[in-house]
């Protein structure tokens, strides 16, 4: 007893020093990691104010100039980074030399930045198949190895989506969860991952699709009569008209039963209006109406290929634009038809993003032509340098033609934009200015041979992978995928539920 006794005292004392000592470490710990907190806090409150502050002087800037003059003018003013001298901003630039995506972005988002990277010394390491002298009318056709073009989308998440996909993608794409599978991943909401594919028969198509091409109440083993999503929703031409598959589908069987092998007679026969009048804009009594049209075409690029293709081509009027003396446009008016457009067809054939809200101003940029008068000098490095700079689009073109390629194409949509112009009252008399808004849509191959118009009898029309990203997410239940977006209704977000997403998966038969 003794011995304990003085074994207790002896160790005792130790025993409570170092629980005070671990208690007083715990506590410095946690007042650090306090601390630490309360910086970041800090910091992101000094962020959040700074970038309010941003926009409310863009906003009162706007309101006063064209917006993309705005943006030049609060560079020039406000921004610390385009005021640095430009022998630091190539130094910055080198040593960026090894991060493409950052350069890819500084790049769009500064003419200062624009003009230095095209400096031969930068652009060596953007690795991009273009030279120099076509990068500003080919940019939407730049390809980025996977692990870059990674990065940009998640960059542009940050800057286009709302808060609530933000977390949404933080936590299934960006964090732990979308770590784990993004290397077998076909980030395509209507597949699965490449590791847990599974089939499902399709009654309607007689053939076995994705487990993901079926909504929910399809998905049960036991379940009879099962119908795919793609025969469930429908493209959409104008805000009055849908177009199921079923549609296709009976067109393509009906020749296939009256002229086996006519794909011509096949095609010129499909046409589907809206002659809701709103959608007229003629000119003139004499031209034909411009409605919104569908119709199957062979493929441009392709002569294997059917494609629906929906267009829609509003004129503007000779009347729409006050020319200036030297014949360009008021770049105010050239927007304020364009966003008349927008609130039909348009939006719906091309539909704007955040970070592109008229891509219709793409046909018209500064760095290719000069036809957009912009109420504010440009400074000369930012307009194209080019020989035919003194030539209109908006002019006689008998004595002033643009040599610019006035069109839009967005890569993996099919969505085209083209401008073109008509002398309704004649030549040598105003314009009137054409804009093509179309979309095409993969909906068969002849060299199937088992549908369509090209014999074999009894083959079956489905869908193609192509439509079901084309259709309308209004028209068809939300798919179960985890990379079906969650169901955003803020048209500012460009997750927007009725906003078609590009095509980034791999072409897969349904």
């Amino acid at each position: 007893m003794s011995v304990l006794r003085r074994w207790v005292q002896k160790f005792s004392p130790r025993r409570r020093r170092e629980d005070i000592r671990d208690r007083v470490y715990e506590q410095e710990k946690q007042q650090q990691t306090n601390d630490e907190s309360h910086q970041e806090r800090a910091k992101n409150a000094g962020h959040q104010e700074e970038k309010l502050q941003m926009l409310l002087t863009l906003h009162d800037l706007q309101r006063t100039m064209d917006p993309l003059i705005a943006a030049q003018v609060y560079n020039n003013r406000h921004s610390r980074l385009c005021q640095l001298p430009e022998e630091l901003l190539l130094q910055i630039l080198h040593c960026l030399s090894d991060d493409v995506v950052s350069l890819y972005c500084l790049r769009r988002v500064s003419r200062t930045f624009r003009r230095l990277i095209n400096e031969p010394d930068i652009w060596k390491y953007m690795s991009l198949p273009l030279s120099v002298r076509y990068t500003c009318y080919s940019e939407a056709s730049w390809r980025l190895p996977g692990d870059a073009r990674e990065q940009l989308e998640q960059r542009l998440r940050k800057d286009e989506m709302c808060n609530r996909c933000k977390l949404y993608y933080a936590i299934h794409t960006d964090g732990l969860v979308g770590k784990t599978t993004r290397a077998s991943d076909a980030r395509c909401k209507f597949s699965s991952c490449i590791s847990t594919r599974s089939t499902l028969y399709c009654d309607a198509c007689s053939s076995h699709h994705d487990v993901r091409a079926f909504s929910l109440s399809n998905q049960a083993y036991d379940k009879q009569g099962r119908r795919c999503l793609g025969r469930q929703g429908a493209v959409r031409l104008c805000e009055h008209v849908h177009i199921p598959w079923a549609t296709i589908e009976a067109h393509f069987s009906y020749w296939q039963q009256r002229s086996p092998g006519d794909w011509q007679a096949c095609l010129d026969d499909f046409i589907i209006e809206c002659h809701d009048p709103s959608h007229d804009t003629r000119c003139n009594a004499e031209e034909s109406p411009t409605w919104p049209q569908a119709r199957l075409e062979t493929a441009e690029d392709d002569q294997n290929s059917v494609v629906l293709s929906l267009e829609w081509k509003p004129h503007s009027g000779p009347d729409a634009f006050t020319l200036t003396p030297d014949g360009r446009a008021p770049v105010s008016e050239v927007r304020a038809l364009f966003r008349r457009y927008r609130e039909g067809p348009a939006g719906i054939l091309v539909p704007s993003y955040p970070s592109n809200p008229l891509p219709e101003m793409v046909c018209f940029a500064p760095t290719k032509c000069s036809c957009l008068s912009y109420e504010t000098e440009i400074d000369k490095g930012y307009v194209a340098s080019d020989p035919w700079i003194s030539f209109r689009f908006f002019r006689d073109e008998r004595v002033h033609y643009c040599y610019s390629y006035h069109r839009y194409f967005r890569y993996g949509s099919g969505q085209k934009i083209r401008m073109t112009k008509h002398w309704p009252r004649g030549e040598c008399n105003p314009i009137c200015l054409v804009t093509s808004y179309q979309q095409e849509i993969p909906v068969y191959r002849k060299t199937d041979g088992s549908g369509g118009c090209g014999g074999g009898g009894g083959g079956e029309i489905n869908p193609t992978h192509t439509w079901l990203h084309a259709m309308d997410p209004a028209t068809y239940p939300r798919p179960t995928s985890r990379h079906a977006s969650p169901l955003c209704k803020d048209m500012n977000c460009m997750n927007y539920y009725q906003r078609p997403k590009s095509i980034d998966c791999r072409e897969i038969t349904v």
